[in-house]
C-alpha cells in the first residue's frame, strides 16, 4: 500500500480470502501493540522504509481488530529487500527486488501486474520528484514563491461556477 497513491489501511483480524471479520484473540491482539517491533519487522523487508501508524484498535460485533494506516512512499517506490516464504508454502510470498502494489481488481497486494499499474507508480514518483524540485528551486531563489491553492478550493470554485451556470 505504500506504493499506492495516498497509501491505505490494513485491518488485522479479517480473513484474507473471504474477507470474513474473524477478529483477534487477546493473545493475538497483544502482539500488535508495539509500533517499534512491527516497524522493525516490516522494514527488514522494505527499502526505503515503509511509514505507517499503528494506533487504532477497535471492536466490531464483540471481536477485536487492529488498523494499520500505511503512508504513501515519500520519494521513491518501496522495493522488497529479501525473500520471505510462509511456513506452509514452497514458493516465496515476498521476492527480493520485487515492487509490490495494490491490485486494481481484487483486494490483494501483488508484484506489479501490468504496464498500467507500472505507469501509475512511475507517475506518482515523477509527481513527487517534480514537487521536490520546485520546492528546492523556490528555497534557492531560482523560482518565485507562488502561493498554491489547495485542490479542494479549486474543486469548490469550479462546482460553484457550474451551479451558477445551471441556473
Amino acid at each position: 500500500m505504500a506504493n499506492h497513491r495516498d497509501g491505505g489501511k490494513v485491518i488485522i483480524g479479517v480473513e484474507a480470502k473471504s474477507l470474513t471479520p474473524e477478529g483477534l484473540s487477546d493473545k493475538e491482539l497483544a502482539t500488535w501493540k508495539s509500533f517499534d517491533v512491527l516497524a522493525e519487522a516490516v522494514n527488514s523487508y522494505a527499502k526505503p522504509s515503509v511509514g505507517f501508524d499503528l494506533d487504532s484498535q477497535f471492536t466490531y460485533e464483540s471481536k477485536a481488530f487492529v488498523i494499520i494506516e500505511v503512508q504513501e512512499f515519500n520519494d521513491i517506490p518501496i522495493l522488497c529487500t529479501q525473500d520471505y516464504c510462509a511456513p506452509d508454502k514452497s514458493t516465496p510470498t515476498l521476492r527480493k527486488g520485487a515492487c509490490y502494489v495494490r491490485s486494481r481488481y481484487k483486494p490483494e497486494t501483488a508484484e506489479i501486474p501490468s504496464e498500467e499499474e507500472m505507469r501509475e507508480l512511475l507517475e506518482l514518483a515523477i509527481d513527487k520528484g517534480v514537487t521536490k524540485f520546485v520546492n528546492r528551486a523556490i528555497k534557492a531563489g531560482l523560482l518565485p514563491s507562488i502561493p498554491l491553492v489547495p485542490n479542494a478550493a479549486i474543486d469548490e470554485a469550479l462546482f460553484r461556477k457550474q451551479m451558477e451556470e445551471m441556473g
